[in-house]
């Protein structure tokens, strides 16, 4: 079966989870994770990051991984279940150009490694910032090889979605090992 540009197994996403540990950690830091709180993760894979967001919202927080990739989707409950993920943490079959949740749902929106295979980004930024919750967070991060040009359409278009929707901070970043775009959400 062929894969679509930009395909990656599950292999090469737990090879740089492993790898890019301290880095996952430091952007979950940056999303400004409580307890009890409601996480959304965009383009999971096979889960890497949706258990250790579970273990920072608690037994009462909700974590959901969105992945258009079934089989990717497969192996994060499988491995939900392995980690004892309960009941508060969700993997659902989802484009990340639209999002199947209400508008202002989640504390805070991750996404990591996706957006550098998207042909329309702006789109799933817009989205990811519909559902986070007046005062959450949204974090993108990609790798450094991305074309320039990804960097400066995201860094537009989230300026004027977070305009457009009453938000208004947005932080950008170069983190070593990748850029980020952090975004804030503050009432105008």
């Amino acid at each position: 079966m062929l894969k679509r540009p930009g395909y990656v197994n599950e292999e090469y996403l737990k090879a740089a989870a492993e790898l890019l540990h301290s880095f996952k950690q430091r952007t979950y830091d940056r999303m400004q994770i409580h307890k009890g709180d409601s996480v959304l993760d965009v383009g999971c894979g096979a889960g890497a990051d949706t258990i250790p967001l579970k273990t920072l919202v608690g037994p009462y927080g909700r974590v959901v991984g969105v992945d258009y990739d079934g089989k990717m989707l497969s192996r994060a409950k499988v491995g939900a279940e392995a980690a004892g993920g309960g009941e508060h943490l969700f993997h659902f079959c989802s484009d990340a150009l639209k999002l199947p949740f209400l508008s202002d749902v989640f504390n805070s929106c991750r996404s990591e490694r996706l957006f550098q295979h998207l042909l329309q980004p702006e789109l799933a930024l817009a989205e990811m910032l519909r559902v986070t919750k007046l005062g959450g967070r949204a974090w993108l991060s990609w790798m450094p090889t991305t074309a320039r040009g990804l960097w400066i359409r995201l860094t537009r278009i989230s300026s004027a979605a977070l305009l457009a929707s009453r938000r208004n901070t947005m932080e950008t970043t170069v983190m070593r090992g990748g850029s980020c775009i952090g975004c804030s959400t503050k009432p105008v």
